[in-house]
């Protein structure tokens, strides 16, 4: 699976019509849904808005009018062929008098989406775990220099202090044992 690492935007015109591409990173589908909205607003005299996103654990498109399967099912063919999550994909299509046919339709909009992605940096999805333990203060250099690669999100001091980071799964195990290397027993999965 594959990420966006940049939102882009491409414009073509085929046979007079123009037809306006904006993709962008979406994670959860009120997100998607309000980047689909954002682009609506700003081309409410567009003849078609049609869409499809890919989240990590569902999907949809709209054809908004154009004959079905001609615009969303194009659209969604490209990202999937590129296997990425966690995007949207919105072409605005400004009717310019000709008729494109079905054909010249997918054509299009799977031109444009193609496109489009060239402007955009695809990177491979990592997914990560949060993880909290708790180390003394003679710990808390060490445990931060061993950890540099990873984001840490919290840390809070008491008598002793709480880290918490966030790790790649598929560092998890390694992570564990460099911290049980120097003595650090109890680390937590935080949801």
């Amino acid at each position: 699976m594959n990420l966006i690492s940049n939102n882009a935007n491409y414009e073509l015109i085929v046979m007079n019509s123009c037809f306006i591409c904006n993709i962008g990173y979406a994670d959860t589908t009120k997100s998607a849904r309000e980047f689909i909205e954002n682009i609506k607003e700003r081309h409410t005299d567009a003849t078609h808005n049609c869409y499809a996103y890919i989240l990590k654990d569902t999907a949809a498109s709209s054809d908004d009018g154009e004959p079905i399967h001609s615009a969303s099912l194009p659209i969604m063919n490209v990202l999937k062929k590129q296997n990425l999550i966690n995007v949207v994909c919105v072409i605005t299509r400004y009717f310019g008098g000709i008729k494109l046919g079905v054909s010249g339709l997918a054509r299009a909009y799977t031109k444009c989406t193609a496109e489009c992605l060239k402007n955009i940096v695809i990177k491979p999805y990592v997914e990560n775990v949060k993880i909290a333990f708790t180390v003394t203060y003679n710990q808390l250099n060490i445990v931060e220099n061993l950890l540099l690669d990873y984001i840490q999100n919290d840390k809070t001091f008491n008598e002793s202090i709480v880290l918490e980071y966030t790790v790649p799964i598929q560092k998890l195990d390694s992570v564990k044992k460099m911290l049980h290397n120097i003595n650090i027993q109890k680390i937590d999965t935080v949801k």
